[in-house]
């Protein structure tokens, strides 16, 4: 009976070993698998560490295009209000000029009027008439109010 516990144990020892033998032949074929698939995550993670730095670079060179743009349009919004502040000026002097031609025009039918009035009253004597005369131009045209005369002054 020994040699059969021979026989027994050597084919034991065989089939151990064929399915140590097995068993190396299939973990190596899934650890070969294995590194090919991570050979191809990592070169896919590289593509996107790439990607993204491309992306990050675009992101930059946007901020700097909308940063520039602000900066534009801030100055152009500056121009803006100057030009807007000058033709308010403008406008305040047209009216000013106008109330100025208003004025004068007032004071000239004022003494048109006065005129007016003067020759149309009988002539009673030659010194009451030269008397009138001499006193109508001074009473009839007062004299025009300060600001007009600061106006004639700037024109």
């Amino acid at each position: 009976m020994e040699p059969s516990k021979d026989v027994l144990e050597k084919e034991r020892t065989v089939s151990d070993s064929a399915i140590l033998s097995e068993i190396d032949r299939t973990m190596k074929r899934h650890t070969d698998n294995m590194l090919i698939i991570l050979e191809g995550v990592s070169s896919r993670l590289i593509q996107l560490e790439s990607r993204t730095r491309n992306l990050e670079s675009s992101v930059d060179d946007l901020k700097v295009c909308v940063g520039n743009n602000h900066g534009s349009t801030d100055g152009k919004m500056r121009q803006l209000e100057n030009i807007l502040r000058e033709v308010q000026t403008g406008v305040r002097d047209v009216k000013d000029k106008q109330e100025l031609l208003e004025s004068q025009l007032h004071l000239q039918n004022l003494h048109v009027s006065n005129v007016n009035q003067h020759q149309q009253e009988p002539q009673n004597t030659g010194q009451a008439a030269t008397a009138v005369q001499q006193q109508a131009p001074s009473a009839s045209a007062p004299a025009p109010p300060q600001s007009i005369i600061n106006m004639r002054l700037l024109n």
